[in-house]
């Protein structure tokens, strides 16, 4: 058989599969898309020019029609992107599209929506998971002089959207609809910008600052720190107060609500530090047992200064009558139980460490409030006569 020859149909300028013996009518059309055809009837031949290029994914995209080769049938193994050269960036998605603005609107640059169907009967136990999405750790190798990359990351997102022309109400870098969040790796952070932060206020919150310490952050600054390393296991909790280099730094403030209309006859405690538990040691003499303890503060300066007074602890008054309340007792303090100055005898040159009493100049005439199973004590300058109260100023005079 003699093979068919390609000629043009002077009527159509189609390209006609010639054969001989089949009626011209009858011969199949072969039409080259794109394709340029020029006769050349002095060497007796039909040229079909292909223009060059051809062979990219926007091709492939557009093969059949505008859009037709988008869909890949993954069916003998995972696509793959495989660089090389010195090109920078291996997968890039460049955006720009217009949307039409509605209450359902959804834009989804990236997409990824897949299903898969587990076959057989063992349970998958990969110690990595079982990811329908994995980033494996690149490796940076030095191809020439570098001795450091300052800052790297398998997955680096730079924020999140912005508004242009108009304004995101809630706008996230990371959304996680639902289900939990594992991670195995560290939160890095600093002061000004805690690993866990309030949306409205991202310089307060709190932060890992050292091994088994979690510190809290206000303003961008540290302001309270809880060690979990406990030392030898002597305490539950340790607050560390954070250095300050500037300023006047105070440690701890409870500041007090005024609550409103609270239940009649009930006494209310601001502040309750609840010791009633049962301490017990196991059998043995312990030569000193203290329940709350306050440690004096070392106070020193740049320079040669003076302090005119100092105390570890002060009480600055005893509780205030406000609208239709009548106080009858009230003091700053009360000890019940007994109260001891001191924990060894006094040398006679000593200056500091004694117990102090008012003193008033002249015979006191006022009536003390009344506290049971006490009296009321002051020192008369004018007569140096210490005082005490019974019912009537009592004294004895002192030399």
């Amino acid at each position: 058989m003699v093979a068919p020859n390609l000629i043009e149909n002077p009527a159509s300028g189609s390209i006609l599969i010639q054969d001989n013996g089949v009626d011209v009518a009858s011969r199949p059309i072969l039409n080259f898309i794109g394709a340029t055809v020029t006769d050349d009837p002095g060497n007796n031949r039909v040229n079909i020019t292909i223009p060059a290029g051809g062979g990219t994914l926007d091709d492939a995209y557009d093969f059949g029609g505008p859009g037709a080769g988008r869909t890949i049938l993954v069916d003998s193994g995972a696509v793959q992107l495989t660089g090389s050269g010195t090109t920078v960036g291996g997968f890039t998605v460049n955006g720009a599209r217009t949307i039409a603005s509605a209450a359902v609107a959804v834009w989804d640059e990236v997409l990824i929506d897949a299903n898969v169907s587990l076959s057989g009967v063992t349970n998958v136990t990969t110690a990595t998971g079982f990811n329908m999405v994995t980033f494996m750790a690149p490796v940076i190798t030095d191809a020439g002089t570098i001795t450091s990359v300052t800052n790297a990351a398998t997955l680096y997102i730079e924020g999140p959207p912005t508004g242009s022309g108009l304004t995101i109400t809630n706008a996230y870098a990371i959304w996680v609809d639902a289900g939990n969040i594992r991670c195995d790796g560290v939160f890095l952070a600093s002061a000004s910008s805690p690993a866990y932060s309030f949306e409205l206020d991202q310089d307060t919150g709190f932060r890992n600052a050292a091994a088994n310490e979690i510190t809290f952050v206000n303003g961008g600054l540290e302001t309270l720190r809880v060690a979990g390393a406990l030392p030898s296991n002597l305490v539950n909790y340790i607050f560390t107060q954070a250095v300050s280099s500037s300023g006047a730094r105070g440690g701890l403030l409870f500041t007090s609500s005024a609550n409103t209309n609270q239940t009649a006859g009930v006494e209310i405690v601001d502040i309750n530090w609840n010791l009633t538990a049962t301490l017990q040691h196991a059998t043995g003499a312990v030569a000193l047992q203290r329940s709350f303890l306050v440690q004096p503060r070392t106070y020193s300066f740049v320079g040669a200064s003076t302090i005119t007074a100092a105390y570890t602890v002060e009480v600055s008054g005893a509780p205030i009558a406000g609208t239709n309340a009548t106080i009858t007792s009230r003091a700053g303090m009360r000890v019940i139980g007994g109260l001891v100055v001191g924990s060894a005898a006094l040398l006679t040159t000593a200056v500091s460490g004694f117990l102090y009493i008012p003193t008033c100049a002249g015979t006191p005439t006022g009536v003390p409030e009344p506290h049971t199973g006490t009296v009321a004590m002051v020192f008369n300058t004018t007569g140096n006569i210490l005082q005490i109260y019974d019912g009537a100023w009592l004294g004895v005079a002192l030399a």
